[in-house]
């Protein structure tokens, strides 16, 4: 169900950070899309809060969500990202956020929250601006994303976006983690 391909380390000053090409079929990206057309966009501006409009994928019950919280709960997966990332992720419980960015959103740089051991944002539309790391830059392509083990000290941010972008969100969190309705 998934296959890290063509995945490499970013340029990245400060922490250990790498993209890659694909992941998950763009058939089961496109299914996500579609079924991501009945949540309302929202504009995030400088901070993703739970104050804001979140879409947790573990909450409902459309065939595509239940997939792909299904591939990236899985045990091979958590030991394939745990080989590269160098952590055993694989007693860690699994967050899933789909984010539907109007354009003009932006984050300040931030720190994860140390309870996140992993982070990794996969997109699911096209993007000429995306998510920065100090100096680096990504934009966003259909399949594309990145990914870091997260030790609370991997800045990163938002540049304001041009157009709407939709991505997904996924967290390897510890029992550190507060909030239960949002795991896998």
């Amino acid at each position: 169900m998934i296959a890290l391909i063509n995945y490499k380390k970013m340029n990245t000053p400060t922490f250990d950070c790498w993209t890659f090409t694909s992941i998950v079929s763009n058939r089961v990206l496109n299914s996500i899309v579609n079924d991501s057309a009945i949540f309302k966009w929202g504009l995030t501006e400088g901070k993703r809060t739970d104050k804001n409009y979140r879409i947790w994928m573990n909450n409902y019950d459309t065939k595509s969500f239940k997939q792909i919280c299904s591939i990236f709960d899985s045990n091979q997966t958590k030991s394939m990202f745990s080989n590269i990332v160098e952590t055993d992720l694989t007693r860690c419980r699994t967050r899933i956020e789909l984010c539907k960015d109007k354009e003009g959103s932006w984050l300040h740089n931030h720190y994860d929250d140390p309870a996140k051991l992993f982070t990794l944002q996969l997109y699911l539309t096209e993007s000429s601006t995306s998510t920065s790391f100090g100096n680096e830059s990504s934009n966003a392509k259909l399949g594309h994303g990145w990914f870091f083990r997260n030790t609370a000290r991997e800045l990163h941010g938002l540049p304001e976006l041009p157009k709407k972008r939709i991505s997904i969100i996924v967290n390897y969190v510890d029992d550190t983690w507060r909030d239960g309705s949002v795991l896998v």
